[in-house]
């Protein structure tokens, strides 16, 4: 006897799941982005050298290459909240060890705890997935990266505000946003097994033998990672070679002014443009567009010398991969499909922690050799790379509609929340 079926998500129940990653994810970057201020100068006062804080950022990366697609696919067998819990969890007691840490090995170890236990936005971004109808996965992505962007704004400022009482005093408050994090995830995420999964939901359904997502999309995330690693670790040595606005050079102020800025025009974009541009152009054509505006931002980058032409070009090119991050991840969502979105999004996060290791030591390499035009070259070229593989035509089968497209499957298939696959 074949079971009967399950009602399709509602739409408040997307907006719930949507809400609840929010808070989780905006509480879990608050804790990070507060003692990534920090993290440099504390480990120098324990011994290390600019060789060891460049290691402290290699061994998290590397740990989180392998641990996230390995906690993507736990979540996805033994349920989201479970795992995004013990993830989380794991995050506040690296915290609590960097606190107490006497030594750099100390301190190592707490960037292996981290990194083993990065699963978090990942598996976030699974759960709010299998919560979220189709049509709707863009916008909740979209979502996801406003929480990001506004936890490292103000994360910062809570590393200011804690910074009074010493490094270890915002250490300890980077900890305590982090708890939040762990206490919202356990309130907010649902409990596996409220409902049995329907036909075509859960791990029945998996596709035998269908691969977790098409090259395409690999290759563009990859683009997008790659150009994103680039510009964070290069610009800085770029800038202080090429820029001197009002005559006067470029250190760690203007730098900062940069960054801010950037910061800020990515969140409004995300918040005023992201969205409109998917209902009016579609996902494929809002993701050429993204991809055409960091390429765009990224090649004027080396013209201006004074702040207006400064401001324009570096915060169009991290407007423009601020748009990227939510489109590309929703289109991956779709085309793992249900029971393999935690897979999905660790495979993603494993592809940006290989760059991060690779990307910095490439464009320090180039820069620390008078190469700034083969940097900024490769910056703009990963865009276009990304953009020309966008604009690619793709094969469709005779009577199937492109897994790209915006509407893609029936509300009836989408996931309930609290379920898990």
């Amino acid at each position: 006897m074949e079971p009967a079926p399950v009602p399709a998500a509602r739409p408040a129940d997307s907006r719930r799941a949507r809400a609840g990653a929010v808070w989780v994810v905006f509480a879990d970057s608050l804790g990070w982005a507060a003692i990534v201020p920090v993290l440099p100068y504390y480990a120098e006062r324990l011994g290390a050298g600019p060789a060891g804080v460049g290691l402290l950022i290699s061994l998290y990366a590397a740990c989180q290459a392998v641990s996230a697609p390995l906690l993507g696919r736990a979540a996805d067998r033994f349920g989201h909240r479970v795992v995004l819990v013990a993830c989380l969890a794991g995050s506040c007691l690296s915290f609590l060890w960097l606190a107490a840490a006497g030594s750099f090995a100390a301190v190592l170890g707490s960037r292996l705890l981290d990194g083993i236990t990065a699963g978090n936005l990942p598996v976030a971004q699974a759960w709010l997935a299998e919560s979220t109808l189709e049509p709707d996965r863009a916008r909740a992505f979209n979502a996801l990266a406003m929480a990001v962007g506004a936890g490292f704004l103000a994360g910062p400022l809570v590393a200011v505000a804690a910074l009074g009482a010493g490094p270890r005093a915002a250490v300890l408050a980077g900890a305590a946003c982090s708890a939040l994090s762990v206490l919202a995830a356990w309130i907010l995420v649902p409990r596996p097994g409220a409902r049995r999964p329907g036909p075509g939901r859960g791990p029945a359904s998996r596709p035998k033998g269908r691969s977790l997502a098409r090259p395409a999309i690999l290759l563009a995330l990859a683009c997008l990672f790659a150009a994103y690693q680039l510009f964070t670790s290069g610009f800085p040595l770029f800038a202080e070679r090429t820029y001197w606005p009002g005559g006067h050079g470029f250190g760690a102020r203007e730098l900062s002014l940069v960054y801010a800025f950037v910061g800020v025009s990515a969140l409004a974009t995300q918040l005023l443009l992201a969205n409109r541009l998917v209902r009016r152009l579609g996902e494929p054509a809002a993701t050429a567009l993204a991809f055409a505006l960091g390429a765009a931002g990224a090649a004027i980058l080396g013209l201006p010398r004074d702040w207006p032409g400064i401001l324009a070009a570096a915060g169009l090119c991290g407007s423009g991969l601020a748009l990227l991050r939510p489109l590309l991840a929703a289109r991956l969502s779709r085309e793992a499909g249900p029971g393999r979105q935690g897979a999905a999004m660790g495979l993603s996060q494993s592809i940006q922690s290989v760059l991060q290791v690779v990307a910095p030591l490439a464009a320090g390499g180039l820069i620390s050799r008078g190469r700034l035009g083969t940097w900024h070259g490769l910056l703009v070229g990963f865009l276009l790379f990304g953009l020309g593989w966008t604009l690619r035509p793709s094969k469709k089968r005779s009577g199937q509609r492109d897994r790209g497209d915006e509407a893609v499957e029936p509300v009836q298939d989408a996931p309930l929340p609290g379920e898990q696959a």
